[in-house]
């Protein structure tokens, strides 16, 4: 019974002590200061959260023990945010747990000037000495001081500070410190140490917070010196702890957390002074402001790399446009090689035949020079010529489509004449028609060779030019010409009576014709 009151007293004890610090901490006159939400998960901080603002904590942690095996042991802390200055903590760590922390300094009062911040936590439980799997009491209602102060540029935040347990001269002092680092992209990394039991405890945090920073995902290695090293100092990696190797169990920590607002509450913010709110608009601002840096950075960049693929491909035009003037300037040296040759006496064919295999070793690469040859009326005649005959020798696909293209554009009769030749060498059947239309051409040797050359593509190759409606001058009717001092009987053409005025006569085929072969004469009585 007497054991009973004496816990009872103790247990009044630490409220009545709790609710004289409370009502201190309420009647600060404090100076407020930026809010946010820390990514501390071992040591205290000095950030708070916003009005009515709340961050739900659950988490495990996990060790070895060397007898019991892995251990688990799962945690709860609900933050809230009474106010800009005053916030709240309350959970579960084997057993009740209480924690208060309010704000002294902030950081919007000087740019020199660090956030600062004292609380208590750990009423009635310690969260750390229920994870370490030690019940005893006497760490329970610790006190702490807490610095903090970022780093804009490198988005680096320094945290360090005291904790104390004055009911316990062995914790009564026991400094902390600690660094979050932004990564972007909702990434944070944290590195914390806190001394216990006269041993600097290292631990490393990482976490990602997702769907607007309202949820958070964080795992950890707490006590790495005691992962890796054992009582001697000496590699032994491991999370395989007894109570006799320390206070401290090294183990993983396994959290998500939720940060919300209770909207419907009453809310304090009109408390506020003018000069708070104003403030909280130039951070948002400056969130701005930053935020057009970051576009202004990703558009000078966009248009860097546009400033070079322009110039990619301004080299590539130069250099299309050179490798052209190039080739053009090679094949009017070869063409008029092959006129000198065709022209001085005596005639070498050997040298005729060096120069066209010179010309068209180059192939489809000189089709284009000798196609803009070829229609260049600037350019003389007979290297004109010259240049038809050599895409005739070349032969391939692009080739022939350009002696089609030279066919259907040229207007002088002796450029046709060879375009015909070079398409009849090579069998392209493709021109039979416009060969068709051009055999009944006024120019005596252009429809003589044409009406050959189509012939012949007809016996070799099978094939026949496509019918197409005739036009109108070729569908007019035959008007026999009556003949002074003959009889008035009209004879039509091809039959035995025809007058050998009308015998069909073969033209003069050029003699500067480069590849012409002799074709059958047509002959018509």
């Amino acid at each position: 019974m007497n054991r009973f009151k004496g816990m009872m007293m103790k247990r009044f004890g630490r409220i009545f002590v709790l609710l004289i610090f409370i009502t201190t901490v309420l009647l600060i006159n404090t100076v407020t200061a930026a809010t946010r939400w820390s990514a501390l998960h071992w040591v205290p901080d000095a950030d708070l959260l916003d009005n009515n603002a709340i961050v739900a904590d659950v988490n495990t942690f996990i060790f070895t023990d060397s007898i019991d095996g892995t251990v688990l042991k799962p945690g709860l802390l609900l933050s809230y945010s009474v106010a800009r200055w005053v916030n709240i903590d309350i959970g579960y760590a084997g057993d009740v747990t209480f924690g208060l922390k309010t704000r002294i300094l902030g950081e919007e009062t000087q740019s020199w000037v660090p956030s600062l911040a004292v609380g208590i936590r750990g009423c009635f439980s310690s969260r750390e000495m229920y994870y370490y799997d030690n019940d005893d009491d006497k760490f329970t209602n610790e006190l702490y001081c807490a610095f903090a102060k970022s780093i804009e540029p490198i988005r680096l935040r320094l945290h360090f500070g005291v904790l104390s347990i004055p009911s316990y001269q062995r914790e009564a002092f026991n400094p902390f410190i600690a660094f979050e680092k932004y990564f972007g992209g909702g990434v944070y990394a944290t590195i914390e140490m806190n001394r216990r039991d006269k041993d600097f405890i290292p631990s490393v945090f990482a976490s990602w917070r997702f769907w607007n920073s309202r949820f958070e995902i964080s795992a950890g290695a707490v006590a790495l010196t005691k992962m890796f090293l054992d009582k001697e100092s000496k590699f032994d990696a491991g999370i395989v702890s007894t109570p006799a190797e320390g206070l401290a169990r090294p183990g993983i920590y396994v959290g998500v957390r939720f940060n919300g607002t209770f909207t419907n509450i009453g809310n304090i913010g009109g408390l506020e002074p003018l000069e708070t709110k104003v403030r909280k608009h130039e951070r948002e601002i400056e969130r701005l402001r930053y935020d057009v840096d970051s576009l202004n950075d990703a558009h000078n960049k966009d248009k860097m790399r546009i400033r070079i693929l322009d110039s990619t491909v301004a080299v590539l035009v130069d250099s299309t446009l050179r490798s052209k003037d190039h080739y053009h300037r090679i094949v009017m040296d070869k063409l008029n090689s092959l006129r000198v040759f065709y022209s001085q006496e005596p005639f070498e064919p050997e040298l005729v035949k060096k120069g066209y295999s010179e010309i068209t070793g180059y192939r489809n690469e000189i089709v284009p020079a000798l196609l803009a040859i070829s229609l260049n009326i600037g350019v003389d005649k007979k290297i004109r010529k010259l240049a038809v005959s050599v895409l005739g020798r070349i032969g391939t696909g692009k080739a022939l489509d350009a002696l089609i293209d030279i066919l259907s554009q040229a207007k002088e009769a002796d450029i046709r004449i060879e375009t015909i030749i070079g398409l009849g060498d090579n069998k392209e059947t493709r021109a039979l028609y416009l060969m068709k239309k051009l055999a009944n051409d006024p120019d005596d040797a252009l429809a003589f060779t044409a009406r050959e050359v189509s012939k012949k593509l007809e016996v070799h190759t099978g094939s026949t030019a496509p019918e197409k409606t005739a036009s109108k001058k070729e569908s007019q009717q035959y008007v026999p010409e009556t003949k002074i001092g003959t009889n008035s009987t009209s004879v039509k053409p091809g039959t035995a009576k025809d007058d050998t005025a009308n015998k069909v006569v073969r033209p003069e085929i050029p003699s500067d014709s480069i590849i012409w072969e002799p074709l059958e004469p047509a002959v018509v009585q």
